[in-house]
């Protein structure tokens, strides 16, 4: 019998990411009975923009941006 799960991840780190997949990787081995398939999919950008001052002075702007990384992981057990 087969066992499917899909898991996904989101992390604002793009290193911590990696660090659980090289850890699923590891596992991987370890356990014979788990095939792990990893699949990186797009980051997420999202855009802020504030007026420092709180009249019309359109030049004194700060931007802001934060980015989300995902990743999709299917495990495969066998029972036997």
């Amino acid at each position: 019998m087969i066992n499917y799960k899909l898991i996904k991840l989101y992390s604002k780190d793009k290193k911590s990411l990696k660090q659980f997949e090289e850890f699923l990787k590891k596992l991987n081995k370890k356990w014979k009975n788990i095939n792990v398939n990893i699949k990186a999919k797009k980051r997420k950008k999202q855009r802020i923009t504030l007026l420092k001052s709180p009249h019309v002075n359109k030049k004194a702007q700060t931007h802001f941006q934060s980015i989300i990384y995902s990743a999709d992981i299917k495990m495969f057990t066998v029972k036997c």
